[in-house]
């Protein structure tokens, strides 16, 4: 029985060595474009197609700003993809918008040549202006960011966004900010690819199974 868990050990030992090995190496640039406003009639917006989308008619208005990052990391390991900047101007009722897409873009240099697009939306509500300023406070919102997945050379990808803050303690999940008139706020975004078990260690593990059967199989023999 002891000569089968130290194999066993050594077996969870190699396997745990050779999902480590797995790691791929990640690195490129990212950029990002706001698209689709939506809003009432009235709405009124600027740079729609670009990195700064402004909305409403007021001076200042609202305004999100993207502002991309090179990157780099492993796979199974986060890394940061830039920050998206809202302002909170002061706007006409009417002129708002409600929603609008961020379409985010990776341009992978690690796996090379690799270009893929993301789109997600973000809501937005849009207070009336008062003389409170927390009752006047507008929010944004990311609805929930589905992972997608894209295949380079045989190997599928996964990528899973989180937005949120950085701090001393690390990166805080967070996928609403409220922001006071005239003031801004910044949401960090973060992203994680994680790849399907190489084909070398799902085989590595029917090995292993299969032999530590095998070894229980003779040991129930022997003591027949």
């Amino acid at each position: 029985m002891n000569k089968i868990l130290r194999n066993l050990a050594v077996f969870a030992a190699a396997i745990g060595f050779t999902v480590a090995a797995s790691a791929i190496p990640v690195a490129g640039t990212s950029s990002g474009k706001f698209v689709n406003p939506v809003g009432p009639s009235g709405m009124v917006t600027s740079g729609v197609g670009t990195n700064n989308f402004h909305w409403g008619s007021g001076s200042p208005d609202n305004s999100l700003v993207f502002n991309g990052a090179s990157f780099s990391g492993n796979t199974g390991s986060p890394f940061g993809m830039g920050s998206i900047t809202y302002y909170n101007g002061a706007i006409a009722s009417g002129s708002e918008a409600n929603s609008v897409d961020f379409l985010i873009n990776l341009v992978f240099t690690n796996p090379a040549g690799v270009s893929q697009s993301f789109q997600y939306l973000i809501n937005i509500i849009n207070s009336p202006n008062t003389d409170d300023p927390v009752a006047s406070a507008d929010t944004i919102t990311f609805s929930t960011l589905p992972t997608q997945s894209f295949t380079v050379n045989g190997v599928t990808y996964t990528l899973a966004l989180q937005v949120g803050s950085s701090g001393p303690n690390g990166f805080t999940t967070q996928n609403s900010f409220s922001v006071l008139e005239n003031a801004s706020a910044t949401a960090s975004l973060q992203g994680t690819l994680t790849t399907v078990p190489e084909p070398a260690s799902l085989g590595l593990l029917g090995l292993g199974l299969a032999g530590l059967g095998l070894a229980r199989r003779r040991k129930g023999k022997a003591a027949a």
